[in-house]
């Protein structure tokens, strides 16, 4: 499959069932534009989940830190944000929803730690299979339609 099969596969798949994690690029193919690797940051924010489930269940043996983890410009997808692709992509409808639902994304992944350290780890679970669930659904599906258009 073809790196722009993959990401409309990946924008599909992510509208329908949340869960792109089957699809699959080429070797040696490129995920990335202006300067972001799509491939990767879809990667990194799908690995979240496990790592957020993990506190929930007291598994992680690392400390999340909360404020930070709500801040949406700290990754490498929010750093990329609020500088190469705001200067590429910023006046774009697809960009600017990409941006909203990132930092939702930062918000409620904050949310559940912040139930957890508070020792609400039933409401933290909730939080993780509803909210913070739908925002990862639509920022994985908003990132593979921003590919499909800027490699479109």
């Amino acid at each position: 499959m073809g790196l722009l099969d993959w990401f409309k596969s990946a924008a599909g798949a992510a509208g329908d069932r949340g869960d792109i994690s089957a699809v699959k690029l080429d070797q040696g193919e490129s995920a990335e534009v202006a300067g972001l690797d799509f491939q990767a940051a879809v990667s990194a924010h799908q690995k979240w989940k496990t790592r957020l489930q993990a506190c929930i269940d007291g598994t992680n043996e690392e400390k999340l830190d909360a404020e930070v983890i709500g801040r949406d410009d700290q990754c490498v997808l929010g750093k990329w944000i609020y500088g190469e692709g705001m200067a590429t992509f910023g006046e774009g409808a697809a960009f600017k929803d990409l941006q909203s639902a990132h930092a939702e994304f930062h918000r409620v992944a904050a949310m559940v730690l912040n139930a957890v350290y508070d020792g609400r780890k039933e409401e933290a679970g909730q939080l993780l299979a509803s909210r913070f669930s739908q925002a990862s659904v639509r920022v994985l599906g908003l990132l593979a339609n921003l590919f499909v258009q800027a490699r479109g």
